[in-house]
């Protein structure tokens, strides 16, 4: 979910995450069950997702993301 919606809370993808050939929806992936709307869980996993990541490919994946959204 971190990467379907963009920093500024636009969903521009639509990802699915099978496991098993079982989908697994984004309320089940929340282990807390506090964040109650999808793009409030994305911006927290995306936050999570850049607390991990070097500077460099932030850029990258901010880059890709501007590009995806001109084509649209």
């Amino acid at each position: 979910m971190a990467l379907e919606y963009t920093v500024d809370g636009k969903r521009f993808v639509d990802f699915d995450l099978y496991y098993k050939n079982k989908k697994i929806h984004w309320f089940d992936a929340n282990k807390t069950k506090e964040i109650k709307s999808k793009p409030e869980e994305a911006k927290a996993y995306r936050q999570s997702l850049y607390e991990k990541l070097k500077p460099e490919d932030i850029e990258t994946l901010e880059t890709m993301e501007k590009s995806i959204i001109q084509k649209s």
